[in-house]
């Protein structure tokens, strides 16, 4: 697999299922010693080519790129045999023969001297414990001391702290997603009631109730009923109101029996009553009872345009006192 002690660097999706094939075949004649990438670096801690140059012929090594090390762990994943994965960094060296875990130790790297300190103990366990052929004498590197079983258990225990963090990180992107989506879909369907309620315009009648208060006021309920979604209705409810005597005729002044003009009034008063009117402004002076008065708008960009005037009351509920056009400040 290594030409010319280079070694071999697989970074694209086909390769890397191939890799864990490659791994669990049993026929495989010589150890396989897997390079994995960090996240945030393109090169691993451990220098693969002087990993070659110190195992010589003993076994074969693949550098793998970060992306190609969860492919690898998907494949492997796939075929049953996710205790052999590798990934974050580390190494790990695959015996001959049919694989068990156990004998597959995993060497991790977080620095370039702990890389140094890898190819040393590759080098080692390659030389005794998993030599497939007769190394020639001068390649047999010296003794070096070998990994504990708590060090490969320790090691084992990082690797599931890093991958356990690996998929933190995707679900967390995976939930900002689907956040993103859930807030388009309320954008979308809020914009398609209001189309919805745009197109039934032509329906409406000009009145609901020959009384004019009882009309708006059916109107204003039949707003919020439909523009306020229903996870939003206990948070956003309607303050209590009143029409003040001069409303009416406001109305009937300003809008007639205009359907359209009607249901903008009612748009404007459920602003003002679930308090996301964020243009209303001053209008005179408080009253003898404490009432503050108040002008929103109900036509923007649009001539002769509209405004609602009301009495904000210091406990909270609202008096709709008139409807009038622009230039018009009477309360």
């Amino acid at each position: 697999m290594n030409t010319n002690g280079k070694p071999v660097t697989i970074a694209d999706r086909h390769a890397a299922e191939a890799l864990a094939e490659q791994i669990l075949d049993p026929r495989r004649l010589f150890p396989l010693v897997v390079v994995t990438t960090p996240a945030g670096r393109t090169d691993p801690y451990v220098p693969a080519a002087e990993l070659i140059d110190a195992i010589s012929h003993r076994a074969d090594v693949v550098a793998v790129t970060q992306q190609a090390s969860n492919w690898l762990s998907t494949r492997l994943e796939e075929l049953g045999r996710s205790d052999l994965n590798v990934y974050g960094g580390a190494t790990r060296l695959y015996p001959t023969g049919p694989l068990d875990a156990d004998l597959a130790p995993i060497f991790t790297a977080r620095t370039e001297a702990d890389g140094i300190r890898v190819v040393a103990n590759v080098s080692n366990r390659v030389g005794g414990t998993f030599t497939t052929s007769t190394p020639e004498p001068e390649a047999v590197p010296a003794p070096t001391p070998q990994l504990t079983e708590n060090d490969a258990e320790i090691a084992r225990l990082r690797l599931q702290v890093e991958g356990l963090a690996m998929e933190l990180t995707a679900a967390r992107q995976q939930i900002e997603g689907l956040s993103k989506e859930l807030s388009a879909a309320r954008q979308l369907a809020s914009k398609t009631r209001k189309q919805q309620r745009t197109a039934d315009l032509p329906m409406r009648l000009g009145r609901y109730f020959i009384d004019t208060c009882e009309d708006m006021h059916y109107r204003i309920t039949t707003t919020w009923a439909e523009q306020i979604p229903a996870e939003q209705k206990v948070e956003l409810p309607l303050a209590p109101f009143t029409f003040a005597g001069t409303f009416a005729a406001s109305v009937e002044e300003v809008a007639g029996t205009d359907p359209a003009l009607r249901d903008k009034i009612a748009r404007a008063c459920v602003r003002v009553l679930t308090r996301q009117d964020r243009d209303a402004h001053r209008l005179g002076p408080e009253r003898e009872d404490g009432a503050s008065a108040w002008r929103s708008y109900v036509e923007q960009k649009a001539a002769s345009a509209r405004r609602l005037h009301y009495w904000a009351m210091p406990g909270g509920a609202i008096e709709l006192a008139r409807v009038v056009l622009h230039d018009d400040y009477r309360i």
